[in-house]
């Protein structure tokens, strides 16, 4: 149904937790990027016995790879530099995990990778010259009041006639049972803050933070894969959404699902000061 949806579903079976993305805006169009990964215990295992070539000795260490965080930053686009890479733990649960945090000067030279690569057969949109498989782009313009414009090529109004090309078989019992142990804890989210308060935006997720007296920031998706996967009535409605033929028509309904959360919007503006 979406590129970005099979590549979290491929982190799931790994044994990935939980992953999220904030973008923070400052007024003059600088801001950071903090990613927080969350790994189950068991991918923990598996990354050392990759690593070492045999089982840990006493609790696997969380993997804390500067060198990749770099090049990851490189990928993001012209100016985007790596401040720092740290263990943290998930305060509900104590879960491992690890926090980077990166800093940029211009969001408009920001571009955050949705896939790894172009599939083949992917078009351009003839109204927007992006493809779905386009990073998530930032357009800004500052003042009193600053105008950011945020371009999701994954959104309804992106590619809207392009067929699906899944599979048409319904997942066994056992395929669907395996999806959910995995899914235990999954969630992938992204978040845009801007530091002040947002004055108008056509964003459909939009939040305030505790005590403040206006929103701040905005969701971009956030995939609860526990919850849907935990709903039998949902696990069965989706593998007939992967038979649905038009991508648009599919992401509609994949948003109606328990614990998805996107944003039809491909273009997301946000007014603040």
């Amino acid at each position: 149904m979406l590129p970005f949806v099979g590549i979290a579903l491929a982190c799931c079976l790994c044994g990935c937790m939980e992953n999220t993305v904030v973008i923070e805006l400052n007024k003059d169009g600088s801001g950071t990027i903090v990613t927080r990964t969350f790994l189950s215990e068991n991918m923990l295992e598996t990354m050392a016995r990759a690593r070492d070539g045999a089982p840990p000795l006493g609790e696997p260490r969380v993997p804390l790879n500067r060198e990749a965080c770099e090049q990851r930053a490189a990928k993001m686009g012209q100016g985007v530099r790596l401040l720092n890479v740290e263990p943290v733990a998930r305060p509900s649960d104590g879960a491992r995990g690890v926090k980077v945090v990166y800093e940029f000067d211009d969001i408009t030279a920001v571009e955050l990778p949705v896939e790894p690569e172009q599939p083949e057969g992917t078009r351009l949109d003839p109204l927007r010259g992006r493809t779905r498989a386009d990073p998530i782009a930032f357009r800004y313009t500052p003042g009193d009041v600053g105008h950011l414009l945020v371009i999701q090529p994954f959104a309804a109004s992106a590619g809207a006639e392009e067929a699906s090309k899944h599979r048409e078989a319904t997942p066994s019992a056992e395929e669907t049972n395996a999806l959910r142990k995995a899914a235990r804890g999954m969630r992938f989210r992204m978040v845009v803050k801007v530091k002040g308060h947002i004055v108008s935006t056509n964003a459909s997720s939009v939040h305030t933070r505790k005590g403040d007296a206006a929103p701040s920031y905005i969701t971009i998706f956030d995939l609860n894969f526990e919850e849907l996967l935990s709903n039998e009535a949902a696990t069965k409605q989706m593998s007939t959404i992967s038979r649905t033929e038009n991508v648009s028509k599919a992401m509609t309904r994949f948003r109606e699902l328990p614990g998805i959360m996107l944003e039809p919007e491909q273009w997301v503006e946000v007014a603040f000061r």
